[in-house]
Formats: structure tokens, C-alpha cells, sequence
């Protein structure tokens, strides 16, 4: 039995989905870690995780970025504030990525 290749076009959509998990589940360990519980920290792995996936894996994952961030900030505010803060993050992210 001979196995196809996977489109180029569903392994970036599976690389983004991953990317948006890792977002949500490493911003869960930095507000666990953070000093006081209303949503802020000094430590912030998921800004490390995002500058790394586009370093490895390319510009093409900024979607999962944005993804990962929009989730964790729709749960710790209001959708007003969330999207762009999200979007804030992505762009933040993407500055880094463009500097090194």
C-alpha cells in the first residue's frame, strides 16, 4: 500500500491548531503563576512559545497566534478588550520574529 504526502495546505492548518493549544495551555501555567489572580504575570511563556513556532516553523503560523491569544483573552476579559489585545499580542510576536 503506497501512502500519499499530506497537502502543504493541511499541515500548516494542523501546525496552527497545535500552535493555538500550546498558546492556551502555556498561558493557563503563567496565570497560575502569576502574582495575583486578575489576569496578569510577570511570566509569560506563551510569547516565548509564539516567537519560537515562527522561528522553526515559518511566518505561516501567525494565524495560530492570534488564535491561541483571542481564546485565553476572550476567558479573562471582555470580548471588547480580548480581540485586541489578541491582536496586540500577534503583532508583538511578529515584531520579535522580524528583529531576529
Amino acid at each position: 500500500m503506497k501512502f500519499r504526502k499530506p497537502r502543504r495546505d493541511v499541515i500548516v492548518v494542523l501546525q496552527n491548531l497545535a500552535l493555538a493549544a500550546a498558546i492556551c495551555l502555556t498561558s493557563q501555567l503563567g496565570l497560575v503563576i502569576g502574582l495575583d489572580q486578575g489576569g496578569t504575570s510577570p511570566f509569560w511563556p506563551p510569547t516565548g512559545v509564539a516567537v519560537v513556532a515562527l522561528l522553526t516553523l515559518g511566518i505561516d503560523v501567525w494565524p495560530g497566534i492570534l488564535l491561541g491569544s483571542a481564546i485565553v483573552n476572550v476567558f479573562t476579559g471582555p470580548v471588547i478588550v480580548a480581540i485586541p489585545t489578541a491582536f496586540g499580542t500577534t503583532l508583538a510576536c511578529l515584531c520579535a520574529f522580524w528583529m531576529l
